[in-house]
């Protein structure tokens, strides 16, 4: 394994021509969505596959954070080891073989090239991902993002996504997946909502502040649901795209809790006061969040997806896993993979 290169290694003319486009929002704000749309309706590579509602995550902050740079070759073995096999990877159809002979600088160089690799192989121009929440309460790390992605690409884009407030909070509140468990309890529902709310409020003022000089087009979820050709052809003019939209060939995903409209409606006084609060007191806000973040239980384990691994090898196991957390909908896709009866994506 070569440990001498650069980001020139990696780079080529080629990739310059690719667009980047990055989805911005909070969970809950229909950013799974805007990445189906933008995989679908647009010739863009992203990291699709059914047992991730259709646009897999791929922790880009989360990642970089806990990989590090690449200078020291241990840790890169260690990373390839166990990034390679795991989800997003595969989805992508990484080349493991190519990074042991070009040494990444760190996650951020590798995740693009392992992208642009993909995309290329599609034959697009333009390759899509949703940029975690956690840059925008760590701006040293998105300038280093920031810096690493400018130098690599000419015209990057992001949209960003985000729902108005009451349909947020109830979507967030009755969330399925590990939350699920978690939230079992009306005061542990209450709980959530405050917090969502806090997250809310604070995460999309940092978002408009730190996308202010940023080519961004700002989207409202409510648009995008009632007038989908209309802002169709807004993306597209935005992220100067050479064709016409194809609203049509979004299939139906397997979808995830903040597209419908189905849920509990949540109403409490303590939820609505935090909104008042969150809302109009920006510095409280903020530390609120700091204190959350300080004091949250951090896992040691990587930010990995392995739900690829576990239809393959551990199938009972993940039927149990969607169960308990109540992702219905994966679990019948999972059981017509077995049955046969689902294309692959």
């Amino acid at each position: 394994m070569q440990n001498n290169s650069t980001t020139q290694q990696l780079n080529n003319s080629t990739t310059r021509r690719i667009t980047p486009v990055l989805i911005v929002g909070l969970n809950r704000n229909g950013t799974t969505w805007m990445g189906n749309i933008l995989s679908q309706c647009f010739r863009m590579t992203g990291p699709r596959h059914d047992l991730h509602y259709g646009f897999c995550e791929v922790n880009l902050y989360d990642n970089g954070k806990h990989w590090g740079d690449f200078s020291n070759l241990n840790q890169y073995i260690h990373f390839l080891d166990n990034y390679c096999p795991a989800d997003v990877f595969k989805i992508l159809e990484g080349d493991r073989k190519y990074f042991e002979e070009k040494h990444a600088a760190n996650f951020y160089e590798f995740f693009f090239e392992t992208i642009d690799q993909f995309t290329q192989k599609q034959g697009n121009q333009y390759w899509v991902a949703k940029l975690d929440p956690g840059f925008f309460h760590d701006p040293a790390e998105f300038e280093v993002f920031k810096r690493t992605l400018h130098e690599r690409y000419n015209k990057p884009k992001f949209i960003l996504i985000q729902r108005e407030y009451n349909d947020y909070i109830r979507s967030y509140i009755n969330m399925i997946g590990e939350a699920k468990i978690t939230r079992n309890t009306s005061l542990k529902k209450r709980i959530s909502g405050i917090t969502g709310t806090m997250f809310y409020h604070y995460f999309y003022r940092k978002m408009n502040h730190l996308l202010a000089d940023k080519d961004v087009l700002k989207l409202p979820y409510e648009n995008l649901k009632n007038d989908f050709e209309g802002s169709l052809q807004q993306i597209a003019s935005f992220v100067e795209y050479p064709d016409a939209p194809m609203p049509y060939a979004l299939r139906r995903n397997v979808q995830n809790t903040s597209f419908t409209g189905k849920k509990k409606q949540q109403k409490d006084a303590l939820i609505g006061l935090s909104n008042v609060v969150f809302k109009n007191i920006p510095p409280l806000t903020s530390l609120a969040v700091g204190l959350r973040y300080r004091f949250q239980k951090k896992s040691n384990l990587p930010p990995l997806w392995w739900r690829l691994t576990k239809a393959e090898r551990f199938p009972k196991k993940l039927e149990e896993e969607l169960k308990m957390t109540e992702q219905f909908k994966l679990l019948e896709f999972l059981k017509d993979e077995k049955l046969g009866t689902k294309d692959k994506r």
